[in-house]
């Protein structure tokens, strides 16, 4: 099995498939925080409660965030979590959708992933204490 080394000044993010199988396979063991990304859909949300609970058992750190989302769905979304875990709340957006699709790297500034980015890296500050 391959080691990842970080630098002092990086973190790792691991994107897995949705599901909570990653969690018994030890993929929990090497992480500090846990983010769920909730998409709008019945699904997600109960992935998410699940998850939250899994974390809450391990004793691990965990956050939403909120993707693909207007205005409505936002509210309909915070009632379903913890508001105060939600650490962003990425809007529906056709220009990340072609990215995306197109495998292309975002040419624009999302002001939620960059609000994401800064909880990462303060998070990554404090676990260094």
């Amino acid at each position: 099995m391959e080691v990842i080394e970080l630098k002092d000044d990086e973190f790792l993010i691991a994107d897995t498939d949705a599901g909570i199988e990653h969690l018994g396979r030890g993929v929990d063991k090497g992480c500090d925080i846990i983010l769920a990304v909730i998409d709008p859909s019945q699904e997600s949300v109960r992935l998410a409660k699940k998850i939250t609970e899994m974390a809450k058992a391990i004793n691990k750190s965990f956050y939403y965030v909120l993707n693909k989302i207007d205005e409505e769905t936002k509210e309909v979304l915070l009632k379903s979590v913890d508001k105060n875990k939600v650490i962003a709340s990425i809007s529906e957006d056709k220009r990340i959708f072609k990215n995306c699709l197109n495998g292309e790297e975002l040419d624009f500034k999302v002001k939620e992933i960059g609000k994401l980015a800064d909880f990462l890296e303060e998070n990554r500050k404090k676990e260094e204490k």
